[in-house]
């Protein structure tokens, strides 16, 4: 009997994130958070997006407006409890979505350690974020402008060897409100919680954390445990993005259901 009530709850520990879970990831503090379910979050920022994709976003965006004061512009931070579960995508393609419906979007690609989204943009590195948070340059000298008018970027910079005590410094605090004006959102992307601090110590300075979670791959303990250093910081946590998840039947059946 022992035996099978280990073998239970190896399965439970074992137990990927897919549509279902993502309801019972909830606590009772956050019955009103984001779940949301996209399709793989790809793309090398100048193409469009498939409908279904767009749908999802759009989505996304009245979730989070729902759950945070309007008129203010808001500050929030995308990250994946493990690396490789697309957090980077869903936080450019969400960009991309809010800056063709007309609104200012300020990009900051806050994952020093293993950063993308100047890639996905096809924009240089440097100068970036890692300069901006040691004083050698100033905000205007890190922006990008992208091909999209409303899409603002801050690549990462030169990579520092340690850039957690970067995050850790005192003056974060006034760059990202100086990063609000004269934009209606600021979306940071961020290394992998479990992995690394600094989206911890990021998170806890916005007005709210989205968590990317890829669909039969990220272990329920593994999004647990990133959800629980992220509450011990305070941060504000507004819910789950499922990305990547798979349909089993023909994409145009899908549609009809």
């Amino acid at each position: 009997m022992g035996s099978t009530l280990d073998a239970i709850r190896r399965a439970e520990k074992e137990k990927f994130l897919g549509p279902e879970e993502l309801r019972l990831f909830d606590t009772e503090s956050t019955r009103r958070s984001v779940r949301n379910e996209i399709g793989k979050a790809q793309g090398n920022g100048h193409g469009s997006l498939p409908v279904r994709a767009m749908e999802g976003y759009n989505q996304l965006r009245q979730s989070i407006v729902a759950l945070l004061p309007e008129g203010e512009p808001r500050l929030l931070l995308f990250a994946s409890a493990g690396e490789g579960e697309g957090s980077s995508g869903v936080a450019a393609n969400f960009g991309m979505v809010l800056a063709t419906s007309g609104e200012r979007l300020l990009l900051v690609d806050a994952n020093l350690r293993s950063p993308s989204l100047h890639e996905f943009f096809t924009l240089g590195k440097n100068p970036g974020l890692a300069e901006l948070l040691t004083g050698e340059k100033t905000l205007r000298q890190v922006i990008k402008a992208t091909h999209l008018p409303n899409l603002l970027l801050i690549p990462a910079g030169s990579l520092p060897q340690n850039p957690f005590p970067l995050f850790a410094n005192g003056k974060v605090d006034s760059l990202l409100q100086q990063m609000r004006a004269g934009v209606d959102w600021v979306i940071l992307d961020a290394p992998a919680i479990n992995i690394f601090n600094d989206a911890v110590a990021v998170g806890a300075r916005t007005d709210g954390v989205v968590l990317v979670v890829q669909a039969e791959k990220t272990r329920w303990e593994v999004a647990q445990s990133a959800r629980r250093r992220l509450e011990s910081a305070q941060a504000n946590i507004l819910g789950v993005v499922l990305n990547d998840r798979k349909t089993h039947i023909p994409e145009w059946l899908y549609r009809r259901l």
